[in-house]
């Protein structure tokens, strides 16, 4: 007869069924394995055997060293993922995870052993000075380490109940240019124009990331439908060969929603087209040639024209912020500024550039008191 708690049960085919904790995700939900018998005592024989298998295995597996499983980890996602995320993954796991618990064996990485690799990385994570990593670094750490942990799983090299969470999330205030420094720069620009410096103007006028400007040819803008499409941006890698260093290369952007199609504002137009060639539509808009300016080696010249306008430094990244909160200002909705910026989800413009001001809360209130 089965005793409670055994997981064996009697189903109505006349067979007899055992369930056992196969493992758990890396969510900590259990996985079942379901076993069946002609009888109780066959069910119940199959599932002594089956755990006693699994015991084995598991402490057989759990002696590999999570520095096989991560080089395994990043062969399957060469396979399957975009070469500028598997590198990355790469960097993160050179860099942060081997260093640490590589030489570890599957069974010694204990929530413990996480805690206090989290610790470390957030007060003295920096390669180059000793000094912490921010919240979002180690974030994307923990993320690679947990889908390394899951793949283990996947793989049957160990159960993974390790169980453990990221940092909090710190939200930091973007960095906007302010409308004088807007003006100062668009005047810096447009007082002796050259083709190199349209890249500015496009950021400011479409809030286009760095590497998708550099990427941009002719013939994906189209002056009579005051139109721009985004197919492409460039970006220096790590080569995960390892025949060079790092290599330049084209691809498609980060995300579905990234490959889109952007209006032409009017004032941006004149110098579009002051700028494109009559002939060959196959050349980079930046430099006019079939061979594209590198993101930062543009980046590089960008500063300097910040500082030949007396603007203090800020990323290229600002002039996309600064583009964001201009269209909000001016009372565009979130929904056709996401598309134009190619979020994936309209949560993470309203998120970023959606905030009221006190006057609108002000107001807000004042409705209530009406």
């Amino acid at each position: 007869m089965p005793r409670k708690g055994e997981n064996i049960t009697k189903r109505k085919d006349g067979r007899w069924e055992a369930r056992v904790i196969k493992g758990y995700d890396c969510k900590g939900k259990a996985q079942y394995a379901y076993l069946y018998g002609r009888s109780y005592a066959e069910a119940k024989e199959k599932k002594i055997a089956f755990i006693r298998h699994s015991d084995e295995k598991k402490k057989q597996n759990g002696e590999i060293l999570l520095n096989s499983v991560l080089s395994e980890f990043l062969l399957y996602h060469q396979n399957k993922s975009k070469e500028s995320t598997v590198s990355q993954y790469k960097r993160i796991i050179d860099l942060h995870i081997r260093p640490q618990l590589g030489n570890l064996q599957l069974q010694e990485i204990t929530p413990f052993q996480i805690e206090s690799f989290t610790h470390y990385k957030l007060n003295h994570g920096c390669i180059k000075e000793d000094k912490g990593l921010s919240s979002k670094t180690v974030r994307d750490i923990l993320t690679v380490l947990k889908s390394t942990l899951f793949y283990a799983e996947e793989r049957g090299y160990y159960s993974c109940n390790t169980k453990f969470s990221l940092p909090r999330k710190e939200k930091g205030k973007i960095d906007v240019l302010s409308k004088d420094e807007e003006q100062a720069l668009w005047d810096y620009i447009t007082s002796d124009f050259e083709q190199r410096q349209l890249g500015v103007l496009i950021a400011l006028c479409t809030g286009m990331r760095i590497g998708e400007i550099c990427a941009l040819r002719w013939n994906d803008i189209n002056i009579q439908n005051q139109t721009i499409m985004i197919h492409y941006t460039l970006q220096r890698i790590s080569d995960i060969s390892g025949k060079q260093k790092t290599r330049l290369i084209m691809d498609t952007p980060k995300s579905i929603a990234s490959e889109r199609e952007i209006p032409i504002m009017n004032v941006l137009l004149p110098y579009i087209s002051q700028c494109k060639p009559t002939d060959s539509q196959n050349g980079f808009v930046l430099s006019g040639s079939s061979r594209p300016i590198e993101p930062s080696n543009y980046y590089t010249t960008y500063q300097r024209w910040l500082r030949e306008s007396n603007i203090a430094p800020h990323s290229f990244h600002t002039l996309r912020h600064t583009f964001a909160t201009r269209c909000i200002e001016s009372g565009g909705d979130a929904k056709s500024l996401s598309e134009i910026l190619g979020h994936s989800d309209v949560s993470i413009t309203l998120s970023l550039y959606v905030h009221p001001s006190i006057e609108q809360k002000r107001q807000c209130i004042n409705n209530m008191n009406k």
